[in-house]
């Protein structure tokens, strides 16, 4: 407006971003001495891998390391678990217990999740202990319901039988967490549990238990108390 001649103000700066950039040049600012980056918390400059600590390097906490129980080098134990896939498999070629004409794949899934979890129902037991044949029992609602689960979902049922068991084998763990985690959730909204206790269901009976005095016996997997795992 003014042919790049804008009158500055009294306290030296320009109106006129243009003008107050030649300003800048005139007296000697150069883009060269531009600092970029300059906030003091920077994430793309931090250290975000995991550091390399003889427990991260081992995948075996310290106390384990330099505690160990004499005879912890002997043979390893496997636990059997083929009943459970058998029975898994019996599952998923029976199909889904009711067929449903839905809209959308989501719509099929959601219905059927509520129908493997059933009605919301009262507290039966509180667990203050478990050991190997609570912990199988667990083992078994979690496969036998994302077997349930599976049938439900019709690109699932399109897959050859070996890749349908992969999955299984590979998820229904995972699955039963997630699903005691939405159950303990809608628990505690219900008021049917406090806020520091996990519940689960098992054979139709819901179970809760207080994880900071559960008792958890694990002689009959590890040499290793549940204490020392959890470090």
């Amino acid at each position: 407006k003014t042919e790049n001649k804008c009158s500055f103000r009294k306290n030296g700066y320009f109106s006129c971003k243009k003008c107050r950039m030649q300003r800048c040049l005139q007296f000697g600012m150069t883009i060269d001495n531009f600092q970029f980056d300059r906030e003091p918390f920077n994430p793309l400059k931090m250290n975000v891998g995991i550091p390399q600590t003889v427990d991260t390097f081992s995948g075996r906490p310290s106390l384990i390391l330099f505690s160990a129980p004499s005879g912890s080098s002997g043979p390893k134990r496997y636990i059997d678990v083929q009943f459970l896939v058998d029975r898994a498999v019996e599952v998923l070629l029976n199909g889904s217990e009711t067929p449903y004409q839905v809209s959308n794949v989501l719509q099929k899934l959601a219905i059927g999740l509520q129908n493997i979890r059933g009605p919301q129902q009262k507290v039966s037991q509180i667990v203050t202990k478990i050991g190997k044949e609570g912990i199988f029992k667990l083992w078994e609602e979690e496969m036998l319901r994302m077997a349930k689960w599976l049938t439900y979902f019709d690109d699932f049922q399109r897959l050859p039988h070996s890749v349908q068991i992969e999955i299984l084998n590979g998820v229904w763990f995972l699955f039963g967490r997630l699903e005691n985690i939405a159950s303990t959730a809608l628990a505690r909204k219900r008021k049917l549990c406090k806020d520091d206790m996990v519940m689960t269901c098992v054979n139709k009976n819901v179970l809760i238990c207080d994880l900071r005095t559960l008792e958890i016996d694990l002689s009959w997997c590890s040499k290793y108390t549940f204490q020392q795992l959890k470090l």
